[in-house]
């Protein structure tokens, strides 16, 4: 499975923000040093985050940006789907136009399941549980995840 740059940016983000536990905003400039994330590429990625109701964001000396909501609940999918990232192939595996509906090839059904399996996971992790790296080795995750600090 490949994720975007933008999703993985998005993440890393998150995980910067969450982290940092301030009263305050967090500002962009920080996130992006710190995340190693070009400045231009993360206001995009904050953008899709805001619109989607995960981050708060204010202008000025004292802006930044803050979760909206708490670290327990946002989920990886929440943040997968604000970045438009889909885990759905736009097109059928087999070559098939008509792919779909009433004409579905013989790996749509195989693939809808597994789609639905990897959502139900990202669903099941949080920015909380990432943070405190809880339920990583239930997936074998806890060798493979590297988040900048």
């Amino acid at each position: 499975m490949n994720i975007s740059l933008t999703t993985t940016y998005a993440i890393k983000a998150m995980l910067h923000i969450v982290r940092v536990e301030k009263d305050n905003y967090i500002k962009g400039a920080e996130i992006a040093e710190k995340q190693k994330i070009p400045k231009i590429y993360l206001f995009k990625v904050m953008n899709n985050l805001q619109l989607a109701g995960i981050v708060k964001s204010k202008r000025g000396a004292q802006g930044g940006y803050f979760l909206a909501k708490k670290a327990d609940q946002i989920t990886l999918l929440d943040i997968f789907r604000a970045t438009d990232s889909s885990l759905t192939p736009s097109i059928c595996l087999l070559g098939n136009k008509d792919c779909g509906g009433i004409t579905e090839c013989n790996l749509h059904n195989a693939w809808a399941k597994a789609n639905e399996e990897i959502n139900d996971i990202l669903n099941g992790f949080t920015l909380k549980m990432l943070k405190e790296r809880k339920n990583l080795n239930e997936f074998g995750l806890n060798e493979k995840v590297n988040i900048s600090k």
